[in-house]
């Protein structure tokens, strides 16, 4: 009998030690039950699209009757589940954000006796009336209650880190979430067309001309729908990938060539691509359509350059000067024929920028916004107070509508919460741009999530600059699942294995038992 190499049996225990080798890695809760892993992944898809429907969840019963069960699935999912080694520092990004907006509003809402704190309105009140506790917050109940649709997206971005901890489950998400935004640019369309007098469950009382699908306003679908195109877009071309994993439902390729390859995919994504992107054209936003346009473009861009890249990869018969010019000739082409396309079919934008120009309200009103904001920077006016502090610098000249919105996340976030509110903002911006770099550098083949999460969020960091459309929670919580399926994928180091899809592939470790027989047959 052939006797077995010594080093082999041996390897195990000098790599890894003697007291590690006794048993494997003790399976994780949603690989030890994938049935309930995918009925919870299941309650969650199911949420992200119950919010977006009742006009985005901007009222009261309907964000509370859909926030509740949010935030039982985000504890019942934190209290069986342990993030993964490698998501951990992201998971723990965002629960710190969380906790620190939570704990701030909660202080700021806070009032008692000599508060040297308070905001100034409380010492004119008591002046007046004698009342003597004071806090931070202009409307303390009001603070409170913001503080609910302020942790969703949070809540939804925590679970999805847990939930959908694989490249296989991550980009699931990734295609629910492009196929419900597809669907939803579909019913607006529609909807334009047939019934433009109604949105879903009411008569429709502003943008009567506009597609706004399922929500109020035209800026605020238009946010949605791009991040929605996006997504489409990153699909459509990681369907088109030769090398492309196939994780997911199905993608079995239909036409196929050397470089590139047609599946059921490439046609359900490049069909969406095509809908969405008239959709978000008929919603007449413009800086919704200018922020969308500047992120597809600079996605475009870089998917020219890494097809290419791995078209020279494969075949290593490129010259090293010809890969270069055709790199160069083909995204400028891409980046024209992009232009063209919105210029094109975006006449009713362009339309409506010609005539208006900057005559907007919003320009008119920023410089008073500005002012309230010198004037509270440091501590701010308590979570969603901006509704009641702004009338009193609102100017006349500017109209005499209500404004509860600055039309600005950064300067109605930096005005609520004062300067924690840039602190908290670069945290967040920095830690997913991190991610998003490390799954650029890392990832090879899955690189196309990290590249479409930079874009989506570089999409809604333009567009929050003159909209409040991450505001509304229905467009927060699918901003949310699009940044945890992302940095999902750009944290993990290899395919999964298993069910659950939670651990990557690892070599069978050898047991105490098997080096015994293994030895004694020496």
């Amino acid at each position: 009998m052939r006797r077995p190499d010594l080093f082999a049996v041996m390897a195990p225990v000098l790599r890894n030690g003697f007291f590690t080798m006794k048993a494997d890695a003790p399976l994780s809760f949603l690989e030890r039950h994938p049935a309930i892993a995918n009925m919870l992944r299941l309650l969650f898809c199911c949420a992200t699209v119950f919010i977006l429907l009742p006009e985005g969840s901007v009222r009261a019963l309907p964000l509370y009757l859909i926030a509740i069960p949010i935030f039982t699935l985000a504890a019942l999912v934190a209290l069986v589940v342990a993030p993964a080694d490698r998501h951990g520092w992201v998971f723990r990004v965002g629960a710190g954000a969380a906790s620190l907006i939570a704990f701030w509003s909660l202080f700021q809402s806070f009032g008692f006796q000599g508060n040297v704190l308070a905001n100034p309105v409380w010492r004119a009140t008591a002046e007046v009336l004698g009342l003597g506790p004071g806090s931070i917050s202009v409307v303390p109940a009001d603070t409170i209650a913001a503080i609910v649709p302020v942790l969703l997206p949070f809540a939804i971005f925590l679970t999805a880190v847990l939930l959908f901890s694989s490249d296989r489950t991550a980009t699931m998400l990734l295609r629910f979430l492009a196929v419900s935004g597809g669907l939803v640019a579909i019913y607006g369309i529609v909807q334009l067309e047939l019934f433009p007098q109604y949105l879903m469950f009411r008569k429709k009382e502003y943008y009567l001309q506009d597609l706004t699908a399922v929500l109020v306003n035209r800026n605020s679908i238009a946010t949605y729908l791009g991040g929605t195109l996006l997504l489409n877009a990153g699909l459509l071309y990681d369907s088109l990938l030769p090398l492309a994993p196939r994780n997911g439902w199905g993608g079995a390729a239909v036409y196929a060539r050397r470089h590139f390859r047609v599946t059921g995919y490439s046609l359900l994504h490049g069909a969406l691509f095509v809908i969405v992107l008239v959709a978000l054209l008929l919603t007449k936003s413009r800086a919704g359509t200018a922020s969308t346009f500047l992120a597809l473009l600079g996605l475009v861009v870089f998917f020219v350059f890494d097809g290419y890249a791995r078209i020279e990869q494969r075949s290593r018969r490129l010259g090293p000067r010809g890969p270069k010019m055709a790199v160069l000739g083909t995204a400028l082409a891409a980046s024209v024929s992009l232009a063209f396309v919105f210029v094109f079919l975006g006449g009713r934008v362009l339309l409506r920028a010609d005539a208006q120009g900057l005559e907007d309200g919003r320009f008119c009103a920023y410089p008073t916004i500005i002012r309230l904001l010198q004037d509270n920077w440091l501590l701010g006016t308590g979570l969603g107070s901006f509704r009641e502090v702004f009338p009193r610098y609102q100017n006349p000249a500017c109209g005499d509508a209500l404004w509860d919105r600055a039309h600005s996340l950064y300067l109605e976030g930096w005005i609520d919460l004062g300067v924690i509110f840039v602190l908290l903002l670069l945290v967040v911006v920095l830690g997913l741009s991190l991610a998003f770099l490390t799954g650029l550098r890392k990832r090879k083949s899955m690189r196309w999530a990290s590249a479409t999460g930079w874009a989506v969020l570089m999409l809604f960091m333009l567009h929050s600059t003159v909209d409040f459309s991450i505001q509304i929670p229905g467009v927060a919580v699918f901003f949310a699942a699009i940044m945890a399926a992302a940095s999902i994928i750009s944290l993990n180091r290899s395919r999964p294995s298993g069910a659950g899809g939670d651990r990557a592939k690892q070599a069978p470790a050898v047991t105490p038992t098997r080096l015994t027989s293994a030895t004694s047959r020496m």
